[in-house]
């Protein structure tokens, strides 16, 4: 199975400086990415209208659903 396209950091700082060894070191931060900020977006989205249908894993599963549908119309 593939990884699916994770947008990129969500939050990122470019632009602040252009030294190189400071961006070498911005690029392996991690932290959030744009597909988990999306995912996490979907999902509040849902609870807030949740009646108790569902479990924990099948509301994960359909955020991430969502967030790949929003990075792929993201790309067009």
């Amino acid at each position: 199975m593939s990884t699916p396209n994770d947008g990129g950091p969500a939050f990122p700082q470019h632009g602040w400086t252009s030294n190189p060894e400071v961006l070498e070191r911005m690029k392996n931060q991690g932290g959030m990415t744009l597909r988990d900020w999306f995912a996490g977006q979907a999902l509040n989205g849902m609870l807030s209208d949740a009646k108790g249908e569902g479990s924990c894993d099948l509301y994960a599963k359909w955020s991430y659903q969502y967030a790949d549908a929003m990075l792929k119309a993201r790309s067009k």
